[in-house]
């Protein structure tokens, strides 16, 4: 049996003309990775195109959200650190192996990009949303990057609920109250595609760290 240092898992929608060039980058990064992929309801080949690469594929009936596949891929996860990244290509899976390592010295590592880089939208949503999150001496600089690592007895802790775009918040601030070591991860991003949350999307993150936010 094949001993991993790490799960990669993948959420994807509708990542067909991405998805196999994802897998073959993570690969390529390490050959010690166990790669998970779940189609959340895809309309296109994705789930197909990424079994041709001979990963597991995870494949949901419906879109249930990016919460519920990240979780179901976290479930079958047989490693005790897990990473999770997009399919767009607007992360770089060459920068992995930055979050696998700092998984030895915390619970949770997130990934920060530079503001400048994103779309004014998401920019404007993250900047209120780090005022709502920052905690105490916790100061953080960017909630809502998708690009993230978690070990996966601290994701048991977690109990999350959401099934949505709420996944990075919910994921946060489960993390400081229940006093986890976060640590933060410098990446890179480009949006050349974005195709990211909706306003309708970003204002119920909003309204859910509002609601949920701890220490205030």
């Amino acid at each position: 049996m094949k001993m991993y240092e790490a799960t990669i898992i993948i959420p994807a929608y509708n990542e067909g003309k991405n998805i196999r060039d994802v897998i073959q980058r993570v690969r390529n990064v390490s050959s010690k990775y166990q790669i998970i992929v779940v189609d959340d309801g895809s309309q296109d080949r994705t789930a197909g195109l990424a079994r041709q690469e001979k990963v597991k594929v995870i494949t949901l009936e419906k879109n249930s959200g990016k919460a519920f596949a990240c979780l179901t891929g976290s479930s079958q996860a047989g490693c005790e650190k897990i990473v999770f990244i997009d399919a767009d290509l607007q992360l770089s899976p060459e920068e992995i192996p930055k979050f696998v390592s700092a998984l030895d010295i915390c619970e949770l590592a997130i990934g920060v990009r530079d503001m400048k880089a994103i779309p004014l939208q998401r920019r404007l949503a993250n900047i209120l949303a780090r005022k709502m999150v920052s905690h105490g001496s916790q100061q953080l600089h960017d909630v809502l990057c998708g690009f993230r690592a978690v070990r996966k007895s601290a994701l048991k802790k977690m109990s999350l609920k959401q099934r949505r775009y709420e996944f990075e918040s919910e994921m946060l601030l489960a993390a400081l109250k229940n006093h986890m070591k976060i640590k933060e991860v410098s990446v890179t991003v480009s949006y050349e595609s974005y195709k990211g949350m909706s306003v309708i999307d970003s204002l119920r993150v909003l309204l859910y760290i509002l609601k949920n936010r701890t220490g205030k």
